[in-house]
């Protein structure tokens, strides 16, 4: 149990995780407490900064967008031009995640794009601003994303499993005009704001602000509404494993085995030097330890190489960066 949370403070975490726009009422049933009750912990936990944000998760192939990681090694940074560079990329409305790492990178981001000439002219934006800081750079295209939720923080028989799929071309590119545009941008802000208080902040209809989240969700644009939790606030740590695959290996059996961890939230399939990126939130490093270690003796054989990173501070995270 962490630090300062008791077992109703992690039920309703679990419950926020798998549908932050749950409703308190909907939450006290499930985790047996007060409407009341259910309030005054989920803002104690905002208020402690645990939750960062109530945020929306994006299937971008729908939006006709693709999706890459990109890892950035450093080289000669001063503390005022480290922070520039991580301003930029944090400011830019094709890159939804920025994150700091320890191992054999600095730098993580996740870049949306719709064609190869757009990825080259954002990569050569970032390089003619900041090149001659950057050592080394891997860009690793996402073929497909895997989320299980957060299935550490209470022990369920129920495994929360949600695929992101995004291999290939959907059968159409759906167009979104502004309402829905706008929809998408406030939730991603605020998933948890209530119909009344969108359709204000729109300046649209109640009726409409509901029949335009059903069909995004229908259309299957809007995937999950989830939270988004400071690691350290809450008391644990955040990596990502890099697994290089044995060239006979199948990937889907590999990733078979592993979703047996109940501290890995999300698998990613990737073209490029690393197959693999696997996201663990686990205690400390020991247990992370522990994990790789029995990884490599269960599952070796799978196995080329395998990385750890370590994620000490996220600068931006938005599904929906537009």
């Amino acid at each position: 149990m962490t630090k300062n949370l008791d077992l109703y403070d992690h039920k309703i975490l679990n419950e926020l995780d798998k549908d932050s726009r749950k409703s308190a009422s909907e939450i006290a049933k499930k985790v047996r407490l007060s409407k009341v009750s259910v309030n005054q912990r989920i803002n104690k936990l905002q208020k402690k900064g645990i939750i960062k944000t109530f945020m929306v998760q994006v299937d971008y192939r729908k939006l006709g967008y693709n999706i890459c990681h990109i890892f950035y090694k450093l080289q000669n940074i001063s503390s005022e031009n480290e922070e520039l560079f991580y301003s930029f990329l944090s400011k830019h409305n094709l890159i939804g995640y920025v994150a700091r790492i320890d191992g054999n990178f600095d730098t993580y981001l996740v870049l949306v794009y719709q064609n190869n000439e757009q990825l080259d002219g954002i990569l050569a934006e970032i390089n003619s601003k900041f090149g001659q800081f950057i050592k080394e750079k891997n860009i690793l295209p996402v073929v497909h994303v895997q989320y299980f939720g957060r299935r550490y923080l209470i022990k369920e028989k129920e495994e929360q499993i949600i695929g992101l799929v995004i291999r290939g071309k959907p059968k159409g590119i759906i167009e979104l005009d502004e309402t829905d545009h706008k929809i998408l941008q406030t939730l991603s802000q605020d998933a948890r704001l209530t119909i009344i208080n969108l359709a204000e902040k729109l300046n649209i209809t109640k009726d409409i602000a509901h029949y335009r989240i059903r069909k995004l969700i229908k259309e299957g644009i809007l995937q999950k509404f989830t939270i988004n939790l400071d690691h350290k606030k809450f008391g644990n740590s955040f990596f990502k494993i890099l697994v290089e695959l044995n060239y006979n290996t199948n990937g889907k059996e590999f990733l078979s085995h592993i979703s047996i961890y109940k501290n890995l939230i999300r698998t990613i399939r990737l073209l490029g030097q690393w197959d693999i990126e696997l996201d663990f939130e686990v205690e400390n490093n020991l247990e992370m330890r522990k994990i790789l270690k029995e990884i490599k003796e269960k599952l070796g054989k799978y196995i080329k190489t395998i990385d750890s990173l370590f994620v000490y501070q996220i600068d931006k995270l938005n599904y929906y960066p537009f």
